[in-house]
């Protein structure tokens, strides 16, 4: 009788790794991407229905100042303040997301990096924090992939132990930053200043005093019926150019 070498045929499951570890969940992890996905989107979709509501509040906001209306204006002022800052809040929670996909994405190319799961809970249980008020639903879906992220790393590599919450990994701090700061910069460079309701009473009073005469307007008269120095109208002058409430015209001077 002869005895045939046995090898592994190319159908045959690989041996488990040493040391403990096994092989990551690709089904769990292609589920996860899809979910970050789909959120991802959300956010994107409410980020730039903030910013089009914005431009529109800040055209009432800039109009009614014009028209004397200071009540109306500070109202729609307001309201494009809390706007921004729950736009900021969106674009951050999506900045985020989007580098736990691509951590998500590179983990499941690797396939054997389980260590690198674990930052990404801290960062989607911030982020939940974030969206719970704007989009609940997204919160929830955000719950459950951090409770399925916390089974992938259980099934995974159960000798991986997470931080604790009191020490936030620094990986997920890097995140969080790298996000961040993209964040200010995103918001900086898309939404225009908010017109000045109250940046000053000299603002207010230099304003309607050009609105009643702007064809004779002089800085010297404006200071002197006001009550100001002629550094401070036109420190004045020069705000309100820059939230585009009026233009600044130099005369020519009539020859001697």
């Amino acid at each position: 009788m002869r005895f045939l070498r046995h090898e592994r045929g190319r159908g045959e499951p690989a041996k488990e790794p040493q040391g403990g570890e096994r092989q990551l969940s690709k089904p769990r992890i292609e589920e996860s991407l899809a979910q970050l996905r789909v959120q991802i989107q959300r956010l994107d979709q409410k980020y730039r229905l903030l910013r089009e509501r914005d431009r529109e509040y800040l055209e009432v906001c800039a109009r009614s100042l014009r028209e004397g209306d200071r009540e109306r204006a500070t109202i729609y002022a307001n309201e494009v303040a809390e706007m921004r800052r729950i736009a900021g809040n969106v674009l951050h929670s999506q900045l985020v997301l989007e580098q736990v996909k691509l951590r998500l994405e590179t983990i499941e190319e690797v396939g054997d990096v389980v260590a690198l799961l674990s930052p990404l809970r801290s960062v989607i249980n911030e982020v939940r924090g974030q969206v719970a008020s704007v989009l609940p639903d997204a919160s929830n879906v955000l719950e459950q992939l951090s409770s399925q992220i916390g089974s992938i790393m259980e099934e995974s590599a159960p000798a991986v132990n997470e931080p604790e919450a009191a020490q936030r990994d620094p990986e997920a701090e890097r995140i969080l930053s790298e996000a961040a700061q993209a964040t200010s910069t995103r918001l900086r460079e898309s939404f225009p200043e908010i017109p000045s309701i109250v940046g000053g009473e000299v603002e207010e009073l230099v304003y309607g005093y050009v609105r009643s005469a702007p064809s004779s307007f002089e800085v010297s008269a404006c200071a002197r019926n006001l009550g100001l120095t002629e550094r401070e109208v036109v420190m004045a002058l020069e705000g309100l150019q820059r939230r585009n409430l009026i233009v600044v015209e130099q005369r020519e001077k009539e020859p001697a």
